[in-house]
């Protein structure tokens, strides 16, 4: 964290870059990350970790999305799947066991106390589950 001294703005370079990650269409992040992996793989891990969002499941290919099933119950992926785009969740589900397919879309289709917060978290869940396991070498980011 930086302070400058003039205006008194606390700067965090890492906070900004990873919040900068987040909004940027996937092509330029991919681009981004790759370059600085060049330089510095540790630094390209660490942000890219740290800047994954739900959306950026997405872009994972089959069969990474396979491994989660394996590593996420069912439910949790249900409500983390909830309020995403349609085209994303039917993937999902498609590629999923029938039975845990099944389960994740009922709880997906089904009306939750705190809804937003429960979503949040579920999403976060599947977040750190994909971080570990690339951590692993199981799935790539």
């Amino acid at each position: 964290m930086e302070f400058t001294g003039e205006n008194g703005i606390f700067l965090n370079g890492k906070a900004q870059i990873i919040e900068m990650l987040q909004i940027m269409d996937p092509a330029s992040k991919d681009k981004l990350i790759r370059n600085l992996r060049m330089r510095n793989p540790s630094l390209a891990n660490e942000l890219m970790e740290q800047s994954l969002t739900f959306d950026d499941l997405d872009n994972l290919d089959d069969n990474d999305i396979l491994n989660l099933f394996s590593y996420i119950k069912a439910p949790v992926l249900g409500v983390a799947l909830k309020n995403v785009k349609v085209e994303f969740q039917k993937r999902v589900l498609c590629l999923a066991p029938r039975t845990y397919a099944e389960e994740a879309f009922n709880v997906m289709n089904k009306s939750l106390r705190d809804e937003k917060s429960m979503i949040r978290k579920a999403q976060q869940k599947v977040i750190e589950t994909l971080v570990a396991l690339a951590r692993k070498g199981r799935v790539s980011l």
